[in-house]
Order: structure tokens, then C-alpha cells, then sequence
């Protein structure tokens, strides 16, 4: 303890009024929050475009199909679909579409959409049926994506992959249009 008479040495009271680098200790704490807090909105922000990119080119390509119906194959399907959706890199390879006519509620698939395996690299065998005139035709499609953060803020709670892609679905139905 140090009592009234005692005297500091000068150089001890230098070091303990000297407030340099104090700043720097409070970025240590608050930076990685921050940095946290901004890669996650970036992350985020990414991955809702890809999603809104797929559905749009999903639902583009199904609008054409409706009057093509028999003409189109699975792989013009990923074709159109990867030549409206700009921002999913790859997109032909990771890319996986299913489409069945179906005649009731009960023929609508309810088990996950099958995604291409990029471990693997394998494409699940799916259903490419596209329907005749006047019939309900429900579709799926699956892509899988890169995050651009792995291992920073929300990145790590995203549902990857063996490879670290991210799987995003699309759901679509339209009716054929009768010729």
C-alpha cells in the first residue's frame, strides 16, 4: 500500500497517466464484433440475391415452358434457367431440376429437393416429365452455392454441405397450356 509520504518514481507515474493505445484496446474488443456484425450482412445479402435470382429464373423458365411445354428438355430447362440466373457461378453443374405433372394435392412431392453432390459429383436422377395440354406441373430445383465467409458470423451457423456449398430450392407449378 502505497501511503501519503511514499513517492512514485517519475518514469511509474509517466506509465500509469499515459493513455496512448487506449483506442487500440477498445477496437480489439468492439472490431471483431463489428467486422462480425458487417460480413454477416454481406453474407446474408449474397445469399438472399442467389435465392431471389434462382425463383426468378425458375419461374421466367416455367412461364416459357407453358406453351413449349414438349419441347423442352431438362438440360434447355437448366440452360434458360442459368442463362437468367447471372450471380450463381457454375451454375450448370450445381444446378439440379425436377418437373412432374401432377393430378392431386397428394402427388405434389413433400421429401427434401435432391441437389447435386459436389463431393461426389454426382447429379441425383430426377423426373423430367413436362406434361400434356391443360395439366398442373410442379417443379424443384436445387442449386448449391459457395458462401463468401466461412468461419465468420452468421456463415457459421448456415446449413452447409460436406463441401461447404449452401443448398438453395426453388418450388414452381404452372399449367400447360392446351395447343
Amino acid at each position: 500500500m502505497i501511503g501519503a509520504g511514499l513517492k512514485l518514481p517519475h518514469c511509474l507515474t509517466r506509465y500509469l497517466k499515459n493513455r496512448e493505445g487506449a483506442s487500440a484496446i477498445e477496437f480489439a474488443i468492439v472490431g471483431p464484433l463489428f467486422l462480425s456484425l458487417l460480413f454477416s450482412a454481406i453474407e446474408m445479402g449474397w445469399v438472399m440475391t442467389q435465392s431471389m435470382m434462382l425463383e426468378s429464373a425458375v419461374n421466367r423458365t416455367a412461364r416459357s415452358m407453358q406453351i413449349n411445354a414438349n419441347s423442352i428438355t431438362a438440360i434447355d430447362f437448366k440452360k434458360a434457367v442459368c442463362a437468367h440466373a447471372i450471380v450463381l457461378k457454375d451454375c450448370e453443374a450445381n444446378l439440379n431440376v425436377e418437373l412432374s405433372p401432377v393430378a392431386t394435392k397428394a402427388d405434389i412431392p413433400t421429401d427434401a429437393t435432391p441437389c447435386v453432390d459436389r463431393v461426389k459429383n454426382t447429379v441425383p436422377v430426377t423426373n423430367f416429365k413436362s406434361g400434356k395440354g391443360n395439366e398442373i406441373v410442379f417443379g424443384r430445383a436445387c442449386v448449391v452455392v459457395n458462401v463468401l465467409t466461412p468461419g465468420i458470423g452468421v456463415a457459421l451457423s448456415l446449413p452447409v454441405d460436406a463441401s461447404g456449398g449452401l443448398r438453395l430450392t426453388a418450388r414452381f407449378a404452372f399449367v400447360t397450356e392446351a395447343i
